[in-house]
């Protein structure tokens, strides 16, 4: 079995073109022809230096108020930047995107060498925050909380295999949000 990352519209134009047995993606596109559920429950937190002035901040913190700062993005067609891009628009701003990179770990690196700040899915950037010594703060904007969704590829959804993966990989990613529920329940 393969692996590979890609950005959303890719995932799904490989389901749609059956080149892939299983994708992950977030909730945007079209797909009602795919049958997708739901996967996941995904929060963009704001990346930051420690030494940078919102990083002081401990309540949640607004989109607005980063709009004026240097942003580190992931690569054309990533939905997260479409997000970016389409909550500026809407409060006429200009996003200022100093530079774009493939992956995470890639942007975390740029963010702790001080060349801007970044919005990144909380679960994926924590256990990168915490080694390269970056703060997270969670953002107030409701478009910050995405769903992610699962799909079988063009063909493939009578798939006993494919089938019972997806039953998988959906029952742990159930348990593991329950999981951290509970715990931010209880350190609140």
């Amino acid at each position: 079995m393969d692996l590979e990352e890609q950005v959303t519209t890719a995932v799904v134009a490989a389901l749609r073109e059956g080149r892939c047995d299983l994708g992950i993606f977030v909730e945007g596109p079209s797909v009602q022809d795919l049958a997708p559920q739901v996967f996941a429950h995904d929060a963009l937190v704001l990346v930051l230096p420690r030494q940078h002035a919102l990083a002081r901040h401990r309540k949640p913190i607004a989109f607005d108020a980063v709009l004026d700062q240097d942003l580190i993005g992931m690569n054309p067609g990533a939905a997260l930047l479409q997000s970016l891009q389409s909550a500026a628009e809407q409060r006429g701003l200009p996003l200022r995107l100093r530079m774009q990179v493939r992956s995470f770990d890639a942007v975390c690196h740029l963010v702790a060498a001080g060349l801007g700040i970044s919005v990144l899915p909380r679960a994926a950037v924590e256990p990168l925050a915490q080694a390269m010594g970056l703060t997270c703060r969670a953002l107030t904007d409701e478009w910050a909380h995405r769903r992610l969704m699962i799909a079988a590829g063009a063909g493939r959804q009578e798939d006993e295999a494919v089938r019972t993966l997806m039953a998988h990989l959906t029952a742990a990613s159930s348990r593991q949000e329950h999981s951290q529920n509970a715990k931010a329940r209880r350190s609140q």
